[in-house]
C-alpha cells in the first residue's frame, strides 16, 4: 500500500469524489496497520477529513482492540486525535472503555497522556468517560506531581463535573503550601484558581502577608501569587503590602517570576509604592 500516493490524491483539491473514494477504499483492512506508519497515519487522518460518516466509522472500527497501543505509539496516537475530532461521540466510545483499565499509567507517559486530554476535551460528559476520569482521581495525588500526568489532571478541571473538580481541590488542600511549591503541582494549584476553586486553598495560600511573600520569591508558586494577586483573591491592603515587601526583594524572585509580574504590570506597581514610601515623610 502506498500511503504517499494516497495521501497526495485525497489533499488534492483536484481530485474527484470517485479517486478519493477509491483511495479510502484502498485503506479499508489496513487501518491499524497504517496508523502506525510515518506515512500512513497521515494518509488515515486525511481519510478521516475526507470521508463520509458512514465510511468514517468502519475505519475508526478497524482501530477496536488497539486504543491502548495506539495511544501509545508515536503516529497512531493522532489517529485518536483525529477520531475524536471527526467523528460523534458514540462512535468512539469504545476509546474510554479500553483505556479504563490502563488510564493511569497513560497518563503518566509523554503521548498516552494526549489521548487522556483529548478525551476530555471532546467527550467530557460520556458515561464511559466519567469512569475514566473516576479510576484516575483515585491516583490524583501522584498525578498532580507528575510530568505528564498534570496536565490530564488539568484538562479534568477545565472539562469536568463540580463534583470531579472539587475531588481534585480536596487533594490540593491537603496541603496547598507544598502542592503550589511543586515543579508540576503548582499548574494544578493554578487551574484550580482560575476556575474559581480557591476557599480552601486560599485559606492557607493567602494566610497572611509572609506566606504570600515567602510563595512570590519561589520559583514555582511565585506564579500562583502572581495569580492570586491579579485577581483580587486578596484585598487591596494586602496586596499592597505584599507589593511593598517584594519591592525591597525583588532581586530574590526568579527571573521566571519576575517576568510575569512585569507582563502583568505588577513590577511597575512595586516601582511607584516604593518611591511613593521614599518620598513620604
Amino acid at each position: 500500500m502506498d500511503c504517499k500516493r494516497i495521501l497526495t490524491v485525497l489533499k488534492d483539491a483536484t481530485s474527484s469524489s470517485d479517486q478519493v473514494k477509491q483511495e479510502i477504499a484502498a485503506l479499508k483492512g489496513k487501518v491499524w496497520s497504517a496508523s502506525r506508519d510515518k506515512d500512513g497515519t497521515w494518509a488515515v487522518q486525511e481519510a478521516f477529513e475526507k470521508a463520509d460518516k458512514a465510511t468514517a466509522r468502519e475505519l475508526a472500527d478497524e482501530l477496536r482492540g488497539h486504543v491502548v497501543d495506539a495511544a501509545y505509539h508515536s503516529e497512531a496516537n493522532f489517529v485518536l486525535r483525529k477520531m475524536m475530532e471527526r467523528l460523534p461521540r458514540e462512535a468512539y466510545e469504545f476509546i474510554p472503555l479500553e483505556i479504563t483499565d490502563e488510564c493511569v499509567k497513560l497518563a503518566k507517559h509523554e503521548r498516552g497522556c494526549r489521548t487522556l486530554c483529548q478525551l476530555f476535551a471532546f467527550a467530557p460528559e460520556q458515561p464511559a468517560t466519567i469512569a475514566v476520569v473516576d479510576r484516575l482521581l483515585q491516583d490524583a495525588e501522584q498525578l498532580c506531581v507528575n510530568q505528564w500526568g498534570n496536565h490530564v489532571v488539568q484538562k479534568v478541571i477545565e472539562h469536568g463535573s463540580e463534583s470531579q473538580v472539587s475531588r481534585i481541590e480536596a487533594v490540593m488542600a491537603i496541603d496547598p503550601k507544598a502542592y503550589s511549591q511543586h515543579k508540576f503541582a503548582a499548574y494544578v494549584v493554578d487551574a484550580l484558581l482560575s476556575k474559581g476553586y480557591c476557599e480552601r486553598l486560599l485559606e492557607v495560600l493567602a494566610s497572611s502577608k509572609q506566606t504570600l511573600v515567602e510563595l512570590a520569591l519561589l520559583p514555582n508558586s511565585g506564579f500562583t501569587v502572581a495569580y492570586i494577586l491579579l485577581h483580587g483573591m486578596v484585598d487591596e491592603e494586602m496586596k499592597r503590602s505584599v507589593l511593598t515587601t517584594l519591592g525591597t526583594c525583588r532581586e530574590m524572585m526568579d527571573v521566571k517570576v519576575l517576568a510575569r509580574f512585569v507582563e502583568n504590570k505588577l513590577l511597575p506597581a512595586l516601582k511607584t509604592t516604593a518611591v511613593c514610601l521614599e518620598d513620604g515623610p
